[in-house]
């Protein structure tokens, strides 16, 4: 795996104008187009053809690597030869022409069989990982690759990305990437650990923004010996131990989400 490349501001999938990313259109998009001439419009589809060009009406437009704004252009120019003063609106309908695929551990369940995802303009990795349903959550966050059609891999922590907002693990896909999410080897899970008066106590799986109500409420609550109002988060890091207290009372029986905390690897409940 080599470094992660900044974001880029124009890939295959789209280009930023004016601050803006727009999609890039390409063969196999199914293209809706508005024509206006005079008081009469026709709303028209078209597919882009593999060399990249639409037919409307009595023309034919080159569209591919356009937005929908430079494409209304093109089409515009050709129509004028046969029409006065046309106007001409672009939508994409279907984005069939950039896909990427992800792999691995996401879904409810981790599956074997892949999810093809089209770009529909600027997707990140994270966007992509959404669509195919979510991480599973036995997926190893800090060891996703990317390989890409040049043959490149990139190794994404997208741990990092999420917990502490390190914009430099944002991914940007292009056409034809491959996203694989592993799963955790055994052993290596991020666990937080719950001890004393609860239903259940003992090491929990962690995932990012787990907070404490939602551990308590995976362990089955306290037991009845519980001190509810006095428990605490006790997390070390870099030497330091740091003691958090919580009243479990105003948040889970008051709902009182403002005490809610989140919790990190390794925290001891």
């Amino acid at each position: 795996p080599v470094e992660l490349p900044a974001p880029p501001t124009e890939n295959s999938a789209f280009v930023t104008t004016a601050g803006i990313p727009q999609y890039r259109i390409g063969p196999g998009d199914v293209l809706e187009i508005l024509v206006t001439r005079g008081a009469a419009q026709e709303k028209l589809q078209a597919a882009v053809r593999p060399n990249g060009t639409v037919s409307v009406l009595l023309a034919e437009a080159k569209v591919d690597g356009l937005t929908t704004d430079q494409a209304a252009a093109a089409i515009d120019k050709e129509l004028s030869v046969f029409f006065r003063r046309p106007t001409v609106d672009v939508q994409v309908k279907e984005y069939n022409s950039k896909k990427v695929t992800v792999f691995g551990a996401v879904g409810a369940q981790a599956r074997a069989s892949s999810s093809t995802i089209p770009l529909t303009g600027r997707v990140t990795l994270m966007d992509a990982i959404a669509k195919a349903g979510g991480f599973h959550q036995n997926a190893s966050l800090d060891r996703i690759r990317v390989s890409r059609a040049s043959g490149k891999t990139y190794r994404v922590n997208v741990f990092r990305f999420i917990q502490d907002g390190d914009l430099s693990q944002e991914f940007v896909l292009d056409a034809g990437d491959a996203i694989f999410v592993p799963e955790q080897v055994k052993g290596e899970e991020r666990r937080v650990f719950l001890l004393g008066e609860v239903k259940t106590p003992g090491p929990a799986p962690f995932f990012p923004n787990l907070t404490l109500g939602q551990l308590i409420a995976q362990a089955g609550g306290w037991t009845d010996a519980a001190r509810y109002d006095q428990a605490a988060v006790i997390r070390s890091a870099a030497g330091v131990t740091e003691i958090l207290t919580v009243d479990l009372r105003r948040l889970l029986l008051e709902g009182d989400k403002r005490i809610d905390q989140f919790l990190k690897p390794n925290d001891v409940v």
